[in-house]
């Protein structure tokens, strides 16, 4: 994401909306594919959370 953008943005007054197009289940050596979508999807929305956005 180009959360930079995305923080401007949001302080321009923009409505932020932020949606993935994958859950992000691959990258871990150490979690199941599960947990780490979990994770990343609980990143994404945190971050969208920040900036005043919603993630989708």
């Amino acid at each position: 994401m180009a959360t930079g953008t995305l923080a401007l943005l949001a302080r321009a007054g923009w409505k932020v909306r932020i949606a993935t197009m994958t859950g992000g289940e691959v990258g871990s050596a150490t979690l199941t594919s599960q947990q780490i979508r979990e994770q990343r999807l609980k990143e994404a929305a945190a971050a969208a959370r920040v900036l005043n956005g919603h993630y989708h």
